[in-house]
């Protein structure tokens, strides 16, 4: 920490693995997010830079996550994480669906993980008898990151069409079935 006239001065910066600020947003939300970041003073250092812990006063890290390694269940790469198709199927097992943080897609956020189940539980139905084709899991990252400047930052890496929140799947489904809707 850097000792100003008066009150402490603050050098806070963010060292991530990837090359830009939230890359998997897409190249115009990084780039709205590296803005941001630079318009707050916090400095960004991409690509794995090198970062000597013992310069700092503070570190804060993320966890990793692990898969839930459970017997029978096939794993993937380093952390154990379950294998999926594009509808949730555990490669390896056909009766088998898995989703969210478990499963071997690199992005780990609660809407990516309902667009996962979304494609599953279609897939289920089709194979129950439900007349459709299942769409296949096509994730659309969006987020809202707040800013300090009053305005927050609206990030949608996916290409803006409209997908149904996973709780109006089931209702969606029956009426594109003609299935009367269930009280409830």
């Amino acid at each position: 920490m850097l000792i100003a006239n008066g009150p402490a001065a603050v050098s806070v910066s963010l060292h991530t693995p990837e090359e830009r600020p939230l890359e998997q947003f897409g190249r115009l939300a990084s780039a709205a997010v590296a803005e941001a970041l630079l318009g707050a003073g916090i400095g960004f250092h991409g690509g794995g830079a090198p970062f000597d812990p013992k310069t700092a006063d503070v570190v804060v890290s993320v966890p990793l996550v692990r898969g839930p390694q459970m017997d029978g269940v096939p794993t993937t790469g380093l952390y154990g994480l379950i294998p999926v198709d594009e509808h949730g199927r555990v490669f390896g097992l056909p009766d088998a669906y898995a989703i969210g943080d478990a499963t071997d897609y690199p992005v780990k956020q609660a809407a990516i993980a309902c667009q996962q189940a979304d494609a599953a539980a279609e897939s289920v139905a089709a194979r129950c008898g439900l007349d459709i084709v299942p769409a296949p899991f096509r994730p659309e990252l969006r987020a809202t990151l707040l800013t300090g400047t009053g305005k927050p930052l609206l990030l949608n890496g996916g290409q803006g069409s409209a997908k149904l929140p996973g709780r109006h799947l089931g209702p969606f489904l029956a009426a594109r079935a003609g299935v009367p809707a269930q009280p409830g």
